[in-house]
């Protein structure tokens, strides 16, 4: 399997690979994002007409030790609907709006954070600001409690024999 291969394999599944390079410990992965369309937030009108290209830069999950960052080449589209006109930038899966790491990185400092005894090492495992380790840990350890403390849904009870209904 080529190496193209295994990367477009590790991106998220909007993104196309584009090229890699390599530096100390950091590894830069280019993609673009491929659709044929977005939709416009606004109005949700389907819309082709490009406006402008946007490069991102998110951090990911680590591989074997090595910190990657993702360049995203994004599309910002206008929207073709007369009475919106409004420009927006394509989402990615994965990437939250206004992040600049991935989901796959915050549940990577939750996961670093049961290894080690305290965010402070967790900070300096990672190579990021305090704020977002916490703002990633807390986040993370709330969506863990929300899977728990939500019940599973009531079912309809069907009706007792001789009842009409």
């Amino acid at each position: 399997m080529s190496e193209k291969r295994v990367t477009q394999s590790l991106l998220l599944p909007d993104l196309r690979y584009v090229k890699e390079t390599f530096t100390n410990k950091t590894r830069v992965i280019e993609c673009i994002k491929v659709s044929e369309f977005e939709v416009c937030p606004h109005c949700a009108t389907k819309t082709s007409s490009i406006y402008d290209h946007r490069i991102t830069s998110p951090r990911d999950e680590h591989i074997r030790d090595k910190l990657v960052q993702l360049v995203i080449k994004k599309r910002r589209f206008r929207c073709v609907n007369a009475e919106c006109r409004r420009v927006f930038t394509e989402p990615v899966a994965g990437i939250m709006k206004r992040y600049r790491t991935t989901q796959r990185f915050r549940a990577y400092i939750r996961k670093c954070a049961s290894r080690y005894m305290s965010l402070k090492e967790v900070r300096t495992h990672v190579k990021c600001s305090n704020s977002t380790v916490y703002k990633a840990f807390y986040q993370q350890i709330d969506l863990e409690l929300r899977k728990t403390q939500n019940p599973w849904p009531k079912t309809c009870q069907p009706p007792k024999y001789g009842q009409n209904s």
